[in-house]
């Protein structure tokens, strides 16, 4: 009889483990996973279209130009959908403050800041050519502070 308890505590053991291992994986590390895949995303989005946001487009020019419209929307939209998805990763991250004081991830004002800066960048593709420079030197602070709020190591 005790040995038939001890293979039923070990089995109920194993079991209760493997539970709390695979309740960890998918409710709290994959969510973080999930983070910094996003992150990974910026960081190459930022590098793919660093030409658009270091050159930005006279207005006159868009109204001219329907390719060239369509570039800088899809730039646009796409800079736009890279915040909201990582808003969205953020919000499911249990424990967030826990798992960011620990360096896992960033801080949420940190990612605040970052989802602020990429939809500054969204909207300042195009200016009036007066302002055109402005722009240039805005975007490249908002890169810059993205890449700080994020850690993103950026080398080019």
């Amino acid at each position: 009889m005790a040995q038939f308890q001890t293979v039923l505590i070990t089995v109920f053991s194993g079991l209760f483990l493997f539970i709390l291992s695979q309740f960890f994986l998918k409710f709290i590390l994959e969510p973080m996973v999930e983070v910094r895949k996003v992150i990974g995303k910026i960081s190459s989005h930022l590098v793919l279209y660093a030409y658009r946001f270091s050159n930005v487009v006279e207005t006159k020019e868009l109204y001219e130009n329907e390719e060239l419209r369509k570039a800088i929307m899809d730039v646009s939209t796409k800079t736009r959908t890279l915040a909201s998805e990582l808003q969205g990763t953020v919000q499911v991250v249990p424990l967030y403050s826990l798992f960011s004081s620990l360096g896992f991830i960033p801080k949420q004002e940190n990612i605040q800041d970052a989802i602020s800066n990429l939809i500054g960048l969204s909207n300042s593709l195009s200016a009036h050519s007066d302002s055109r420079y402005d722009y240039i030197h805005f975007n490249n602070e908002k890169k810059d502070e993205i890449n700080k709020c994020l850690k993103i190591k950026v080398k080019i």
